[in-house]
């Protein structure tokens, strides 16, 4: 982890309850209470699920998903929201599987369940493809703790629980990253808006 002040990032923000921060010179105050609304969603399906089973199984849900989507009987609507169901259990097990990584191997980075997400230059198209759709990009100066890595070190998002933890060492110690990786930095800190840009 490396500690920053005045260097320029990029942000792609999704719609949502920070919204009221994205305007030209404004500061937002990223620390380990911030939550983002994803990661608002992923706590909260965590919390409920506990408070019906406090040992529950991530891997035995999935596999339960995974068996109503392939029932020959599924209609066509009921198999699509099986799948979407199922798709958003497999992110929620990523990141549960990647923060319990965090507490192992690296435990002095952010949490990616507590931090902003910021992107170089380099990397901009890479994101713009999976989220730009949906965001609105910003140039952003950052003061405060920054966390490399890079998405092509997440976990096989199918694997069980216990093995993503495991392998969630290569995120959490990025040795192998290249240097034509596309990277993804956690900050925890001052972001100050510069500005909107497009791509």
């Amino acid at each position: 982890m490396m500690s920053e002040g005045n260097k320029t990032f990029y942000h792609f923000h999704r719609i949502g309850k920070y919204d009221k921060y994205w305007s030209l010179g404004n500061t937002l105050e990223v620390d380990k209470d911030f939550v983002s609304d994803f990661y608002e969603n992923i706590l909260l399906r965590d919390q409920i699920l506990k408070e019906k089973n406090p040992d529950y199984n991530i891997d035995d849900i999935i596999k339960a998903l995974e068996m109503m989507e392939k029932d020959k009987d599924t209609g066509y609507t009921s198999y699509h929201k099986f799948s979407s169901t199922r798709n958003g259990y497999y992110i929620f097990r990523r990141e549960l599987a990647l923060e319990e990584g965090r507490k192992l191997y690296n435990s002095e980075a952010p949490s990616r369940l507590h931090t902003i997400y910021l992107s170089d230059e380099d990397s901009l198209y890479h994101w713009a493809q999976y989220i730009g759709i949906f965001s609105r990009l910003f140039e952003v100066e950052i003061d405060g703790d920054l966390f490399e890595s890079s998405d092509v070190l997440f976990p096989d998002i199918k694997a069980p629980f216990e093995e993503q933890v495991i392998a969630s060492k290569d995120y959490w110690q990025p040795k192998k990253l290249m240097k034509t990786s596309p990277r993804e930095y956690l900050f925890q800190g001052k972001v100050k808006v510069k500005g909107e840009r497009q791509i």
